[in-house]
């Protein structure tokens, strides 16, 4: 077992629209741990803020509920300017960005 200080990925709560990463990095996963019911969508950018390229689109809506809570997307590449989510919607999410 791996100790704690070998484990390579940091971690963001997020459940609003927020800077994950000011810099370059490796976006590793993002888990769904919560939705409420109506609509969400998560832009995910390669970039400090709300521009650049966009990594994903993540549609939380109502009809997608079930299938992804508790759902981890495993994305594994490399943000080159830096890592943002972006929430839209009246609807909040629970997220969990794991990234390095």
């Amino acid at each position: 077992m791996q100790s704690v200080a070998d484990f390579p990925w940091k971690y963001a709560h997020c459940a609003d629209s927020t800077q994950v990463s000011a810099g370059p990095c490796v976006l590793h996963t993002i888990t769904v741990n919560r939705l409420d019911t109506g609509a969400c969508v998560v832009t995910v950018y390669d970039n400090p803020a709300v521009a650049g390229n966009v990594i994903a689109i993540i549609d939380l809506s109502a009809t997608t509920v079930v299938d992804l809570v508790c759902a981890t997307l495993i994305y594994d590449i490399k943000c080159a300017t830096g890592l943002y989510l972006d929430f839209s919607g009246a609807v909040t999410a629970d997220l969990t960005v794991t990234y390095n």
